[in-house]
This record gives structure tokens, sequence and C-alpha cells, in this order.
């Protein structure tokens, strides 16, 4: 792509669009990078517009009726999406959630609610783009000013755990009877604002309450208003201006010609070139680092936790000194044969799911057999330890086919840290496996703590924490 104007050659672009790539690529080079790999394409079967991570579907008179403000809107908005691979997580289960979503049109099933997860992408993408200066509708989709701190994982959970209120009924900022209530009324023209049409309450320029049309809510403007946050009706895809179901949708089947690791090398490639004419937001930056840093596996930063816990005082010369030796000085290096003991507690109340209890025993289990400590403590433990909640494992083929757990009371962490204490262990190092839901003990241990967490985005306040990604 050495041509700046390889936008130009794309199929299908307006004027409109043309006008509002070009505004991006001046004023907002980060976003008018992304939007040169893509392509856009009319469809008049959605009232607004839509994507596939490779395309921007568009419907011709609603992009036609706004301004070139607001369809720079529209355009970095769509990009976001792929940018963040959110069309591809769609299909990734959250740990411990059981529900059916159903199906996209191939077939795959969707591991996530898609309208939920649409609102999450959209709520963190708004509030992207409202940082970074962008014309933003008075009505569209936006959440607390910390959803740019989560991801959308996490705003999707927030929305499943804690539906907000749903929107009036009949009230004056409604854009047709059915809005915001699941109840759609029939379409004319698709359900789009006809161009130089009477603007309703609280619109402009006759645009959609979001600007592409994926989200509008029919809550008047006002940022602190909890009911701009709220769920779209059920049913396939997202609302228009006027309270009909769009069945284009947000998101479409992610395009075979692209990947994540394709936007991934766009990402880095738009990063650099508005970092280096200045224009690089810094809430920005720190989104993309996540999106696109390698994810290592889980297992491999607990084996280097483990190892640097373990290494033993005794030195051999068979082993030379790796510091001293890249210098031609040979000197006996410290090594340890065997781990000693290692404590690993499972976090067994009610807010950790089956699933993620199994994932526990799963990587107990990979502990005894790759890293064969000399000795292994399991304590599983709620808000307390009873008797059967504790096993001893001095040898690796020992190690059960099946752990029955216990509790699935209240939690704490405190029952772990002073059975260690009472029975004076002094272990290599101590795992604790949770998900974080729980106040932590005020002092640290005098031995290394490992959290392994299944809450992406919560740190203990001492010893190392790692998300388990796989």
């Amino acid at each position: 792509m050495s041509d700046p104007y390889y936008w130009k050659l794309k199929p299908h672009t307006t004027d409109k669009i043309r006008q509002a790539t070009m505004q991006l690529i001046m004023s907002k080079p980060f976003w008018g990078t992304l939007a040169m790999h893509m392509e856009f394409v009319p469809d008049e079967q959605i009232p607004t517009a839509a994507t596939d991570g490779k395309r921007i579907y568009y419907n011709t008179k609603f992009m036609e009726s706004l301004t070139t403000a607001k369809t720079m809107f529209v355009i970095a908005h769509e990009c976001g999406h792929p940018m963040l691979h959110h069309l591809q997580r769609r299909y990734n289960r959250p740990i411990g959630d059981t529900g059916n979503y159903g199906t996209d049109e191939n077939g795959k099933p969707f591991g996530v609610d898609p309208k939920d997860w649409n609102i999450a992408g959209d709520r963190l993408i708004n509030r992207m783009l409202k940082l970074d200066g962008f014309n933003l509708w008075d009505k569209c989709v936006i959440g607390p000013a910390n959803d740019i701190d989560k991801t959308t994982e996490e705003i999707y959970r927030e929305l499943r755990k804690n539906p907000p209120p749903p929107p009036p009924q009949g009230g004056q900022g409604q854009q047709g009877q059915g809005q915001g209530s699941g109840q759609s009324q029939p379409s004319s023209g698709g359900g789009v604002p006809e161009p130089g049409s009477q603007p309703q309450p609280g619109q402009e320029d006759g645009d959609d309450d979001e600007g592409n049309g994926e989200n509008s809510d029919g809550i008047p403007g006002g940022e602190d208003n909890p009911q701009r946050t709220g769920r779209k009706p059920a049913g396939p895809g997202c609302e228009d201006t006027q309270g009909n179901m769009d069945p284009g949708g947000d998101m479409r089947v992610p395009a075979p010609d692209t990947s994540e690791q394709d936007w991934n090398e766009i990402v880095v490639k738009a990063a650099a070139i508005a970092k280096a004419q200045g224009h690089l937001p810094a809430h920005i930056e720190g989104i993309i680092t996540e999106a696109t840093e390698p994810q290592y596996p889980f297992y491999l930063i607990l084996e280097q936790f483990i190892d640097e816990c373990t290494k033993g005082d005794d030195y051999s010369w068979h082993k030379p000194h790796r510091d001293y030796f890249s210098r031609g000085i040979i000197m006996p290096g410290p090594y340890d044969e065997s781990i000693s003991h290692v404590v690993i507690a499972f976090d067994t109340s009610g807010s950790v799911s089956d699933e993620e209890l199994s994932k526990f025993a799963r990587i107990t289990g990979d502990i005894m057999r790759r890293l064969k400590p000399m000795r292994l403590t399991l304590i599983m433990c709620d808000a307390d330890i009873d008797e059967d909640s504790v096993l001893e494992i001095t040898n690796f083929r020992d190690w059960p086919k099946e752990i029955k757990s216990t509790g699935r009371g209240g939690t704490s962490f405190d029952p772990v840290f002073d059975y260690v204490k009472e029975n004076r262990f002094k272990p290599s190092c101590l795992v604790y496996m949770t998900d974080m839901e729980c106040n932590f003990p005020q002092r640290a241990p005098s031995y290394p703590m490992f959290w392994a967490s299944t809450a992406k985005n919560v740190k203990a306040p001492f010893g190392k924490t790692v998300f388990i990604n796989q």
C-alpha cells in the first residue's frame, strides 16, 4: 500500500466518504490509516452501517444525511471493532458461562450474547472517540468515564450482571413507540430518516442517535443518564432511529480474507504514523498494547515463577555461574535438583464456577507432572477450611484424576495463610487460584506468592498476579 491515496481507488466510495476519510487522515491520522484499509460497500438492506473487519457496509441515504464530522465518527467507530478484534472475540465463551446465544449465519455458535457484546464494544469505542475529540451524538450509547480503563469483556460482564433500567415508555425522547422497549415498529425506507427531513427532538441534522445507527436507545442526551448504557431490545441486530430492528447488525461474520494478525499489523502501522505526527492519544496507545502484545501461556509464566522461587543455595562446578562464565571466569553456579514444597490453594467459594474449579485442578495436575515437587499441599477454602479440604501429595504419580471440591460458601483468603502458619510450613511458594472477589490480607507472607486469577484486571497488593488466559 505505497500509494497514500489508495482509499480513493476503493469501490463504491462516495464523495462524502472520500471527504470524511481525507479529514481523518489529516486530523486523526491513526483512525485515518485504519480507514485506508477498509472497503466501503453500499448495502440498502441495512438502515445504517456494519462491518465484517474488511469492509464497512452502509446505507446510502443514511450516509448522505450525515455531516462530514459525523461521517468521520461512523467510519472510525466501525474501524474500532476489528481493531479490538470484537468480531472474533464474540465466539469466546467467558469462564463459567453456559448460556446458549445462538449462532451466526455460518452456524458458528456465539460465546456471548451478541447484542450485549455489541453494546459493550460500542461503549468502549465511543469513549475512545470522545476522548479523541470526535463529534458524538447527544444520545449515543456511552457508559461512565472509567470504561476507558476496562476491557470489552469487563463491560460485557457488567451489562450481564447489572442490567440497567429500561428506557421510559412513550416518552418525549423516544423516536417511535417501540424505541428501547423491544416493540419494533414497521419500517419505512429501512427506518433511516430521509435527507432533509425534520429532525426529531434531541437529534441533529437528521442523524441517527449514535451516528452509525447501531445503538440508539431513545434516551435524551446527558452523559450521566444511566439509561444511556441500557440494553438493546431482544432480536437480531440493533435498532435504527425509528426503533426498528436492523437486520444487518453492527458486526458481521469476520471476512475470510482478514485475520487478527492482519489487524495487529495494521494497528501497529497506524500507531507509528500517528505517533510520528504527534497525534497518538495515550489512551489509544494503552489499548493498542493490550490488543497487539503477545499473550504468553499461563503455564510458562507459572513455571518461570516457581523456577525463580526454588533456586537452591547449593553450588556445582558442573553448572558454571552464568554471570562469571560470560566474562571468561569459571565459577560454580547455584542449583537445586528438586522443588521442596509447593502449596496450592483453591478458592471454592460460591462465586467460582465449576468450570473454573476444573481449570484449577488441571493446572495443579500439570504442576505435579511437569515440575515434580517433592511435596505438594492442596488447600481448598471458601470462608473456612474443613477436614476434607486439605490434600497432601509427595509423588506426582499419585495425583488423583478427579478432585472433589468442598465449600461453595463465602470467601476469605485468611484461613489459607493461617493454616500455613499454624502448621509451620516453609513453602517454596504458594499459588492461590481465585476469582479475586475477596479482601486481601493486610500483610504479605514471607514466602513467594503467585495469584492465578480468573479476573483479568484485578491485581493483588502483593505477590505476582497473572490472568489465567489459557
